[in-house]
């Protein structure tokens, strides 16, 4: 029908239906205009997750591997790269033994067997790991194999999850604390033996000091009888003049005795009242000379000084170390005359000499006694420690007292059947100065 033939009607209706294709039109267009943008939106919205997640597993410290239906890695994350074995773009397509082990020919290591095991239980949907020291990346690993499941129970999809874990500070952790806790023990043991040894000293230290003051008291008090019996023996020494033998010996042996009893009693006061010492500058040749001439020592005993000349003067107390060399010459006279040994049977030898050394003056005692055993000599200078039938073992612990208060130190070598030497070290004037 012609446009001019149609009716008024017929054509608003043919315009109305053209509207209508229009509008139509317009909306299915404006559809795909939305559906596009909904899916550039949702695109951007996978990337941006895979970047996040992609993201976060490159911030882990462990290596993560994706593994394939065939073993085979899809992909893993930068820690790869941290641990100089590959870059992240070279993995792809490659074992997860030849990633670790690029250049391991032995097929029989322990990431080989273990991984031949675990990826028959990923295949059961079974996770595994194992911890093993690792010689080729040289640390420890802890190696953890993860099958993805499905919904389905007891079955798993083509991928695989694998994460090897640096735990060398771990391991070195246990190892530390299981050395430690097989020495806690013996550090128990030592402790304890530490602090028994403290309470010995501590209830030696109230020992001595009951001694020391029981010694102070009853010296005077000691001493008056002493005095007045070795007057009564020199009374009947004057008398019995024309005595039998056997009457003289036995005024001699209580004379003896009584010069033992004043000695022991000297030694319980000295050890009560060590006193500090008065310095001045004393020379140590003098020293020696007047302890040989004042000490006791028996007609069997050889004397042999050797003192060297133009030394430093000791800036020391004259006194107390005159008392000091007098007691090594007791001592030492005693060991002596006490041995059985070849060298002593005819009589012993004690050689004294005198030197410098690093700052110190040295005085040495050298018997050919009967020595000292390598138990007793932990000993020795132990107050009331003595080896002597006669004695109670203050001499040395004196002695002690008095070079420490001097700032010097005594020491002490010896052999059974040989001898013991004795050497005392005191500060020159200068450099005590």
């Amino acid at each position: 029908m012609k446009y001019e033939d149609k009716t008024k009607e017929q054509l608003i209706k043919e315009l109305v239906e053209t509207r209508q294709r229009v509008d139509e039109l317009e909306a299915a267009d404006t559809g795909c205009k939305q559906a596009e943008e909904a899916l550039k939106e949702l695109l951007g919205t996978i990337e941006r997750a895979k970047q996040e997640w992609e993201s976060t597993a490159d911030s882990l410290p462990d290596l993560v591997c994706l593994v394939d239906d065939r073993g085979r890695i899809i992909r893993t994350n930068r820690t790869v790269e941290t641990w100089n074995l590959r870059r992240v773009v070279d993995v792809k397509g490659r074992e997860f033994h030849e990633l670790l082990h690029s250049d391991c020919a032995d097929s029989s290591c322990y990431l080989d067997t273990f991984w031949k095991r675990a990826w028959e239980e990923a295949i059961r949907g079974q996770p595994s790991q194992c911890e093993a020291y690792d010689e080729i990346l040289e640390r420890y690993v802890l190696v953890r194999v993860q099958p993805w499941k499905n919904g389905e129970k007891g079955t798993a999809n083509s991928f695989t999850v694998v994460v090897v874990r640096d735990i060398t500070e771990r391991k070195q952790a246990e190892e530390a604390l299981k050395e430690y806790s097989e020495r806690l023990e013996e550090m128990v043991d030592e402790r304890t033996q530490e602090l028994r040894g403290a309470q010995q000293q501590l209830l030696r230290a109230e020992r001595l000091a009951a001694i020391g003051q029981l010694g102070a008291s009853i010296g005077h008090e000691l001493r008056n009888p002493l005095g007045i019996i070795k007057n009564s023996t020199y009374y009947l020494n004057m008398k019995l003049g024309q005595a039998s033998g056997k009457v003289k010996k036995h005024l001699g042996i209580i004379e003896k005795e009584i010069t033992r009893a004043n000695k022991i009693i000297t030694d319980l006061m000295d050890f009560a009242r060590v006193r500090r010492p008065t310095l001045r500058k004393t020379d140590v040749n003098l020293l020696v000379r007047e302890a040989v001439s004042r000490s006791k020592v028996p007609e069997n005993v050889e004397v042999i000084t050797h003192l060297k000349k133009g030394l430093s003067p000791l800036m020391a107390d004259p006194g107390q170390i005159e008392q000091v060399f007098i007691n090594m010459i007791s001592n030492a006279a005693q060991a002596m005359t006490s041995s059985n040994s070849a060298e002593t049977r005819d009589g012993g030898r004690l050689e004294i000499s005198t030197r410098a050394e690093d700052g110190f003056i040295v005085t040495e005692f050298k018997d050919n006694g009967c020595g000292i055993s390598e138990e007793n000599l932990g000993k020795l200078f132990e107050p009331l420690f003595t080896t002597k039938t006669k004695g109670i073992g203050l001499g040395l612990a004196i002695s002690t007292a008095i070079v420490e208060a001097h700032e010097g130190c005594i020491e002490v070598e010896s052999e059974l059947g040989k001898g013991t030497t004795f050497t005392v070290k005191l500060p020159a004037s200068a450099n005590r100065a």
